[in-house]
C-alpha cells in the first residue's frame, strides 16, 4: 500500500501536480491526504520509482514522522546522534538521486 502525503506538505506546484494526476485518477485522497492509486505506477513509471525511492526510504521516512509527531506532543526524545548520521547520510544519497532523475 502507498503512503499517505499531508497536502499541507505539498508546494503549491506539487499541488497542482497532485490535483491533475488525480483528475486522471493516478493518485486519489481526501481533503487532509493523497496518495498512488496504485503501488503498480511506481513499477511502470521509472522516473516516478526513482523520486518515490525505496522501501527502505518508507520506513526511515516513517519512522521519523512517528518521532517528530511524538516530540510535538512532549511525548518523544529528539535524534540521538546515530540516527541523526543516518537521517543527514539519507538526506545527502535521496538529493543526489533526486537530481539526476531531474536530469
Amino acid at each position: 500500500m502507498s503512503r499517505a502525503v499531508a497536502r499541507q506538505q505539498l508546494s503549491p506546484a506539487e499541488g497542482d501536480i497532485v490535483h491533475a494526476l488525480e483528475d486522471e485518477r493516478l493518485m486519489t485522497g481526501d481533503v487532509d491526504t493523497v496518495r498512488l492509486a496504485h503501488e503498480r505506477l511506481i513499477v511502470a513509471w521509472p522516473t516516478l520509482a526513482r523520486v518515490c525511492g525505496s522501501r527502505e526510504d518508507f520506513l526511515l521516512q516513517q519512522g521519523w514522522s512517528a518521532r517528530a509527531s511524538d516530540w510535538t506532543v512532549a511525548a518523544g526524545e529528539l535524534l540521538g546522534r546515530e540516527a541523526c548520521t543516518v537521517a543527514f547520510q539519507w538526506l545527502r544519497t535521496r538529493q543526489t538521486q533526486l537530481l539526476r532523475a531531474a536530469l
